[in-house]
C-alpha cells in the first residue's frame, strides 16, 4: 500500500454554536426552544487512486497501477454541516 498527501493539506477546524430560549407559562410548566449547529472545513478526504476505472457497460478495464495494493491519496476539502432545533 502506498500512501500520499496533497503538498497543500491544511489543518481541519470546526466551529460549533448554540442559542436557547426559556420561557415560564405558569408555575410548574415551561416552554424552551434551543438551535444548536456546528461547520467544519478543511476535513481530509481519502481516496484510493487505483481503483480501476469503469467502462461504458460498467465492468472494470484493469486497474491504473495493478503493481500496487492500494494508493492512497489525502486531501483537506471536505466540509461538514450540522443544524439542530430542540423544542421541550
Amino acid at each position: 500500500m502506498a500512501t500520499a498527501l496533497n503538498p497543500d493539506f491544511r489543518t481541519a477546524y470546526v466551529g460549533q454554536w448554540n442559542f436557547s430560549l426559556e420561557h415560564s407559562i405558569s408555575r410548574n410548566d415551561s416552554l424552551g426552544i434551543d438551535y444548536l449547529g456546528s461547520s467544519g472545513h478543511s476535513l481530509p478526504n481519502v481516496s484510493d487512486i487505483s481503483q480501476c476505472r469503469p467502462t461504458s457497460n460498467l465492468f472494470c478495464s484493469g486497474k491504473t497501477w495493478p503493481r500496487y495494493g492500494a494508493m492512497l491519496y489525502a486531501e483537506g476539502g471536505g466540509n461538514s454541516s450540522y443544524q439542530g432545533l430542540i423544542a421541550k
